[in-house]
C-alpha cells in the first residue's frame, strides 16, 4: 500500500502524547543532562583527565540512549502503545544494543561519504531509514537489517523523504526557539537542558514517525 504521510504524522503525534511517549522523552532528557550537561558544566574541559571523563560519560549516555530508543520502538510497534513494559528495555538487550551501535557507526560513515555528493547520501539515508527498527523487531544483525530496509523502502522513497523533511524542519524550528530562550537567561547548563529537551522530543517523535511508517510499508 502507498505510504499515507498525513496519517503517519497524525498517528505518530498521538503515540508520543501517550504516557509511554512522555516516559521515553523524560528518560532521554535525564540521560542527556546527567551524562553530557552536568559533566561539561562541572569538569574542566581543557584538562586532559577531565576531557577523558567527559568522553566516557558521553559514551555511556549514548549507549543508554540507544537502549531507550530500542524500548520506544518496541512500544510504538504495539497496537496499544500506552504503557511501557520492562521487557521493552531488556529483550535481547546485549545483541540489540551491540548491533544498533555498530550499525549506527557504519551507517553514519557510509551515508556521510554519500553526502559528499549530496544525492547519493540522501538516497542512502532514505533507503536505510528502517534498519534500526528491523534490528529491534526481528533481532537480526545490522547488515541483514540494511538489506530489508532497502527492500521495503522501495516504492516509498519519495514519501519517506517527505517525512524526513518534516522531522528536520520541526527540529530546526524547535532548536531555534530553544536557542533564543537560552539567550534570555544565559547559562551553559540551562542551554544544554533546553537543547536536550528539544532533542528528546524530536528523537521520540521521529521514532514514532518511522515506526508508524514501517508498520504501513509492512502491510
Amino acid at each position: 500500500m502507498e505510504l499515507d504521510v498525513p496519517g503517519v504524522l497524525r498517528r505518530s503525534f498521538d503515540r508520543i502524547m501517550t504516557r509511554s511517549g512522555g516516559v521515553f522523552m523524560v528518560l532521554l532528557l535525564v540521560i542527556a543532562i546527567l551524562f553530557t550537561g552536568v559533566p561539561v558544566t562541572v569538569l574542566d574541559t581543557t584538562w586532559t583527565p577531565h576531557a577523558f571523563l567527559i568522553g566516557v560519560f558521553g559514551i555511556m549516555g549514548g549507549v543508554l540512549s540507544v537502549i531507550v530508543i530500542a524500548a520506544a520502538i518496541r512500544t510504538f510497534l504495539r497496537d496499544d502503545p500506552h504503557n511501557v513494559s520492562w521487557d521493552a528495555f531488556t529483550e535481547r538487550l546485549g545483541f540489540v544494543t551491540v548491533h544498533l551501535v555498530l550499525g549506527h557507526l557504519v551507517a553514519v560513515a557510509v551515508i556521510g561519504i554519500g553526502f559528499l555528493l549530496i544525492v547519493p547520501g540522501i538516497y542512502l539515508l532514505v533507503s536505510l531509514i528502517f534498519w534500526y527498527i528491523v534490528v529491534v523487531e526481528e533481532h537480526t544483525d545490522f547488515v541483514d537489517a540494511y538489506r530489508k530496509s532497502w527492500r521495503i523502502s522501495r516504492g516509498h522513497r519519495w514519501h519517506i523523504l517527505g517525512l524526513l523533511l518534516v522531522v528536520v524542519l520541526v527540529a530546526v524550528v524547535l532548536l531555534a526557539v530553544a536557542t533564543f530562550l537560552a539567550t534570555l537567561s544565559p547559562g551553559l547548563l540551562l542551554n544544554t537542558g533546553l537543547s536536550s529537551a528539544v532533542t528528546a522530543f524530536v528523537t521520540v517523535w521521529s521514532v514514532a514517525v518511522f515506526t508508524e511508517a514501517y508498520r504501513q510499508v509492512q502491510r
